[in-house]
């Protein structure tokens, strides 16, 4: 809300500026050297607004890739949560299921020795 205050005070500054000089300078200037030094002062109070324009607009700009960035972020929470169910079921099994089949390899080949000996 502060940025479009602030847009908003430079056009009306802008536009107060510009109907002040011109007026200034249409009625109550004769000499042509003091509407040059009227219009290099215009061009000076001016010029600061066109500033104020482009940062507003570089500000609009962060704040729209703030925001995708924002949005991002909670897809990629949200994907993690997902994969950290627990899936530990599984894993238990096979970690017995190799373990009895190695056993009982280590348990039937003694067993082989002993039948050829």
């Amino acid at each position: 809300m502060k940025m479009k205050r602030n847009k908003y005070i430079g056009i009306t500054i802008m536009i107060i500026t510009f109907v002040v000089v011109f007026v200034i300078l249409a009625f109550y200037t004769p000499n042509v050297e003091i509407r040059v030094a009227l219009l290099i002062a215009v061009i000076g109070l001016v010029s600061p607004l066109f500033v104020l324009w482009a940062q507003i607009e570089d500000k609009k700009k962060e704040e729209e890739e703030f925001k995708q960035l924002m949005v991002k972020l909670e897809e990629i929470q949200q994907e993690l949560k997902k994969e950290d169910k627990p899936r530990g079921g599984v894993a238990i099994a096979d970690v017995l299921a190799s373990g009895l089949e190695y056993y009982t390899e280590h348990m039937n080949k003694p067993n082989k020795e002993k039948k050829n000996d």
